[in-house]
């Protein structure tokens, strides 16, 4: 699967990029905390919450051309290349708050519920999105314009797996397979170790995990 740059990215999915990063930290305040990024993409987490008062973030993303090229870190962050799966298998230290957006349904089936909870310190929080509503087995085509660009969304569940291609007038299209998660799935895996709150916004939902 290829990647596209930060400014192709932020073409495509600007409609979803456009919900801003304020949402996973609504319940989990950044000042003065550690903060872990997963696939971080553009890093628009890492920046909000470094200027939020985050003493440090690290962010975890296989493709560096996704990085917002004027992202400066403010000094306090570090960037590691590499797949959830490799960076969980092999990590040691625990955050404050970790956030992945747009993303767990990459990795999550990959990884036990204790690989996450391992990453998490006591009281800290695990915040993700994801979706809410199973996808057709049907190809389905979402037409919209955002800032005046018309766009498609082309997507559809084989196997358990959704294939999604993203195209917009003038931009190259990008196409994506992953993981369709249920809500149960979500559920059996982190309340062993969380508190979980989903707060559903339309076809999509956020997830507040605290960890006990």
């Amino acid at each position: 699967m290829t990647y596209p740059d930060y400014n192709t990215y932020t073409k495509l999915y600007g409609r979803y990029l456009k919900k801003g990063p304020e949402r996973f930290f609504s319940k989990a305040n950044p000042e003065g905390k550690s903060v872990l990024d997963l696939c971080a993409g553009g890093g628009q987490l890492s920046k909000y919450a470094l200027e939020h008062g985050a003493t440090n973030v690290l962010m975890v993303d296989l493709a560096r051309q996704m990085l917002d090229p004027d992202f400066k870190g403010l000094g306090r962050t570090n960037r590691i290349e590499t797949e959830v799966e490799g960076f969980l298998a092999c990590n040691k230290i625990q955050y404050d708050i970790v956030v992945c957006r747009q993303a767990v349904n990459y990795w999550f089936k990959n990884v036990e519920g204790e690989d996450i909870a391992r990453m998490v310190k006591k009281g800290g929080m695990f915040v993700f999105n994801t979706f809410g509503n199973k996808p057709s087995e049907t190809p389905t085509v979402r037409e919209y314009y955002h800032e005046g660009v018309a766009y498609k969304e082309l997507s559809y569940l084989i196997d358990g797996k959704i294939y999604h291609t993203q195209a917009a007038t003038g931009i190259p299209p990008h196409f994506t397979v992953f993981d369709w998660i249920s809500w149960e799935e979500y559920s059996n895996k982190l309340a062993p170790y969380f508190n979980i709150e989903e707060m559903v916004e339309g076809p999509s939902s956020m997830w507040y995990c605290w960890k006990v």
